[in-house]
This record gives structure tokens, sequence and C-alpha cells, in this order.
């Protein structure tokens, strides 16, 4: 989603957060419902790359405890905000 024009990178934020989930959903559903498959199903790519992030959580905790997966969560919450300020300051105004 673009930021609007004044719209600061702290505002731009959590709108990004909150709607590119819910814009990946609703294509990933549009895209099941045009091959007439179940939304929820094993052809769902976000549920198999969300189950894939709980994978590297869970391998993260074992491997380091609970600080690695303290870590592993941090860095993933650094990625996608980096992300995120790209699109913000690419798409601005």
């Amino acid at each position: 989603s673009p930021a609007r024009f004044g719209q600061s990178v702290y505002q731009f934020l959590p709108h990004a957060y909150k709607y590119n989930f819910l814009n990946a959903w609703r294509l990933e559903a549009v895209r099941l419902r045009k091959k007439g498959l179940p939304v929820f199903g094993w052809q769902n790519e976000l549920i198999w790359w969300y189950l894939l992030s709980l994978a590297l959580l869970v391998g993260f905790g074992w491997a380091f405890g609970w600080l690695g997966m303290v870590f592993f969560l941090g860095q993933a919450f650094v990625a996608v905000t980096l992300l995120e300020i790209i699109n913000y300051v690419e798409h601005y105004g």
C-alpha cells in the first residue's frame, strides 16, 4: 500500500503491517477460488510459508533456547519493517 502525501513513516508502518497481511490473504483466496480449491487447504501458499516460519522458530528455540526464539522473532520484525520502509520511500505521495 502506498504512503499518502503528508503521512509519516510512523503513521504508515502500522497501516502497512495490517493491510499488507490482509491483502496477501485476499489475493491468495482469489487465486485458490479461481482454481476451485478451498482457501484453507494445503494448496494455500501462505499457510506453507507460515508453517516454514514456525518450523524455523521452533528450530531456533531448540538450538538456542528461548533467546534464539526472541532473536528469530526480532530479526523477522526488523526485516518486515525495513521492507515496508523501502515501500514507503519508493511509493511516497
